[in-house]
């Protein structure tokens, strides 16, 4: 197991002593747990260096993948993550520009895919998972 997978073990373990906390960066086990239930439990995680990216996200399937860009997978990410997040708060989770976010998010309203209900200050981003 070791043998296999050990540039995956050696990431773990940075990934559970890193912490960047300007950049709302924490470190985390769950990669080395992974790693231990596999060897230790019979366990069948699948174990992949690029889940342990810091910015790494979940690739997003639609039916016709209307989501191809990576800006905006990353806003619908966030946007799943906190529904009430505003155009700062996803500049700053994503590392683009208000305007850009602005930008993107108008698109993925055309496109039907992101929808704002309620007004401005209380209201959340509801994402149609249906197209």
């Amino acid at each position: 197991m070791f043998e296999q997978h050990s540039w995956y073990f050696r990431n773990a373990l940075v990934r559970a002593n890193y912490n960047n906390h300007t950049a709302n960066i924490h470190s985390t086990n769950d990669f080395l747990l992974r790693f231990f239930e596999n060897l230790l439990l019979g366990q069948n995680h699948v174990l992949k260096n690029r889940e342990m990216h810091v910015r790494y996200l979940e690739p997003v399937n639609t039916q016709n993948d209307l989501v191809n860009d990576p800006v905006k997978r990353s806003i619908l990410h966030c946007l799943k993550l906190n529904a009430k997040a505003n155009y700062n708060d996803l500049a700053t989770q994503t590392g683009c520009s208000v305007s850009t976010i602005k930008r993107h998010i108008g698109e993925l309203k055309k496109q039907g895919i992101l929808l704002r209900v309620g007004s401005d200050k209380t209201g959340h981003w509801e994402i149609n998972d249906n197209i």
